[in-house]
């Protein structure tokens, strides 16, 4: 079967797409992200890939040296939830998108798979989950650092408070993307997108400088290098996003097409620009998760409790109804 198809849409004697495969795609993709969340969340099986281990440099507790064993797992939980919606959002709107025909295939901007509906949907109510998980693990970093800034440096406590308004920035920035799409409030959707990746690169300077300033007590060189190198990477590819972007804006501009933005062809005007600008931006989204991915050696080695306390003596004087 496999061979008489393809020699069959080699020769152009059918078509190379099918609804079903189109179906079974989706329903694999479907399956398998299901039943990874699944078994993630009842803890049938790790987080974490092998692979994904190496490149996100996630050593073994003896590489860090945070006054104790390895426990408190519960810290990092927030992160592998970021991590696993942002993923899980840009892959489904994608398939989305792209079977619909609502985009082309070709690297189009993350936005536009969630430009129409019913994957803007998907896209709005994903991005907010993890504007919110963001923010949960941007917090549980700023009291890490915290608690590792034992010579009450006023330097790292600077950065730590600058890094957690900025990390602010960033989840409101994420809520805007998610819940003002490009084709319906243009401006505030690149406000969002300017604040997503804007503050995602400072957030991340900021927190290298800190892993620099907390070396060797409790970072490694080479986690703050690694640190410093996807950082220059979001960056780099920021710029070169947004100046290919107002490149390839201005050369649409400049002709009349028979389609919309969303479906670039190879011969439209600023077409190589566009796809640079679409290609950084996918390496900008990549390069942020990798950067958060490099968080995953000091929260397994963090522990964080919540402390409740109860004033009932207090309330019950205040209020004559409890007695």
């Amino acid at each position: 079967m496999v061979t008489t198809y393809i020699m069959a849409v080699l020769r152009g004697d059918v078509v190379p797409d099918f609804p079903y495969i189109r179906y079974v795609c989706l329903f694999v993709c479907v399956t398998m992200v299901t039943t990874y969340i699944m078994a993630v969340l009842r803890g049938d099986v790790v987080p974490d890939f092998p692979y994904i281990r190496y490149v996100c440099l996630c050593y073994h507790g003896d590489h860090l040296h945070h006054g104790g064993p390895a426990r408190g797992r519960r810290a990092g939980l927030p992160l592998h939830q970021v991590r696993l919606f942002v993923c899980v959002t840009m892959v489904t709107t994608y398939i989305m998108a792209v079977l619909r025909g609502d985009v082309v295939p070709d690297f189009p901007y993350i936005s536009d798979t969630g430009d129409k509906i019913p994957e803007s949907c998907v896209f709005g109510q994903m991005l907010n989950i993890s504007a919110f998980l963001s923010l949960g693990t941007m917090y549980v970093r700023y009291k890490q650092v915290e608690a590792m800034n034992q010579t009450d440096s006023r330097c790292v406590r600077l950065l730590n408070k600058s890094g957690l308004g900025v990390g602010l920035l960033t989840s409101v920035g994420l809520t805007l993307v998610a819940n003002f799409q490009e084709g319906n409030v243009k401006a505030v959707h690149f406000i969002g997108a300017a604040l997503v990746f804007g503050m995602g690169v400072v957030y991340s300077g900021l927190h290298t400088a800190i892993s620099y300033r907390l070396y060797p007590a409790y970072a490694t060189l080479r986690q703050s290098r690694a640190r410093a190198a996807i950082t220059a990477v979001g960056a780099i590819a920021m710029v070169i996003a947004f100046g290919t972007a107002t490149v390839a804006n201005y050369q649409w501009a400049t002709h009349e097409h028979a389609h919309d933005r969303l479906h670039w062809q190879p011969d439209d005007p600023g077409y190589a620009p566009h796809v640079a600008s679409t290609v950084s931006e996918w390496i900008m989204a990549l390069a942020f998760l990798f950067y958060f991915f490099t968080f995953i050696p000091d929260f397994q080695l963090t522990e964080m409790d919540a402390v409740v306390r109860l004033k009932w003596e207090e309330l019950s004087e205040r209020s004559p109804l409890i007695t």
